[in-house]
């Protein structure tokens, strides 16, 4: 946006000093200085005309919805041996593909990012790709995304199938991702814990690169004021 924190003052009216290529005006309360461009102006609500970015508590609080993403690498991903995907090298980097057997899968746990905007719903998502030369089947691929969020509380779970037909793995094969629009209730405290398992469950496509899986959740501050408490 362009404005900078000056210096704030205090009790002083009408006072207005001008420049060339520059204008300061100082307001008759409690204010801070903001320099856009070449332009000093003041507001007496303490940055809160600034598109309200500064809360109340001085923490910078976005205006609009703004996403974040805690992403899971199914490379780096646990679970029982036999039901892993199979590790693939494509273009010399490693994947991890699911292939049409239907009977692979694998997990991980993280902890909620500080960032997150407590009690908001987190919305599962899979970022996948068909490998090249198999085929997109009839029916797609469907993956069932297994969800465990571990609050001071309690414990909440649940499960949402993601899928793409073989229409859109036809059309973009390089890169599909598949989201839930509804997603699930989230934390309402710091320091909870989500846990996430993808399996493919379905499906008559060829072999399926993940590239990572995860979940969308809404941002409301950069930090926080303190390690436990926003």
């Amino acid at each position: 946006m362009g404005y900078t924190h000056h210096d704030k003052v205090s009790g002083i009216n009408g006072l207005a000093v001008g420049n060339k290529g520059s204008e300061t005006v100082v307001a008759d309360s409690d204010a801070y200085l903001y320099q856009q461009g070449t332009k000093l102006t003041t507001s007496a609500d303490k940055l809160n005309s600034v598109a309200g970015i500064i809360g109340d508590d001085g923490d910078i609080e976005l205006e609009d919805t703004v996403w974040g993403d805690l992403n899971f690498d199914p490379d780096r991903s646990s679970g029982p041996a036999v039901s892993l995907p199979d590790y693939v090298t494509i273009n010399n980097v490693i994947h991890r593909e699911f292939t049409s057997s239907n009977n692979q899968l694998c997990g991980g746990v993280e902890e909620v990012p500080h960032d997150y905007k407590l009690s908001t719903n987190i919305y599962p998502h899979i970022h996948i790709f068909l490998k090249s030369g198999e085929s997109a089947g009839t029916t797609g691929v469907t993956f069932t995304f297994y969800w465990e969020l571990r609050t001071s509380a309690a414990t909440t779970s649940g499960n949402v199938e993601l899928s793409a037909t073989s229409a859109e793995l036809s059309a973009n094969g390089n890169l599909i991702t598949i989201s839930d629009a509804t997603g699930f209730s989230g934390a309402s405290d710091l320091g909870s814990q989500v846990a996430l398992t993808i399996a493919r469950t379905s499906g008559n496509a060829g072999d399926i690169i993940v590239t990572s899986y995860g979940v969308h959740y809404e941002k409301d501050s950069i930090g926080s004021d303190t390690i436990t408490t926003k």
